[in-house]
């Protein structure tokens, strides 16, 4: 899985509640047994979203979440093809 979301910027604090979110569902599965995903982090305010989700899918990602930025969510959905089922966060 990979997740795009902000580091720095005005959605830093709305990102840092969502990656803390998925990281605590997923230390709670593995405290208790279940399979868990590989989780790749990457940082939506330091690259193009085009970029980020081509080297996510490069890497192997096999579902994205995000962006969370609104403007980077249509960009993304303005290309002609996802290759990865793709969670936008935005409205």
């Amino acid at each position: 899985i990979a997740v795009m979301l902000p580091l720095n910027g005005p959605l830093a604090a709305a990102a840092g509640a969502v990656r803390d979110g998925l990281m605590t569902a997923y230390y709670s599965a593995l405290s208790q047994g279940y399979p868990v995903p590989e989780i790749l982090f990457y940082d939506s305010s330091s690259d193009d979203i085009i970029n980020l989700y081509n080297q996510a899918t490069s890497a192997g990602a096999q579902l994205i979440i995000g962006p969370l930025d609104k403007d980077q969510g249509k960009r993304l959905a303005s290309t002609n093809a996802l290759p990865a089922p793709t969670l936008a966060l935005h409205y």
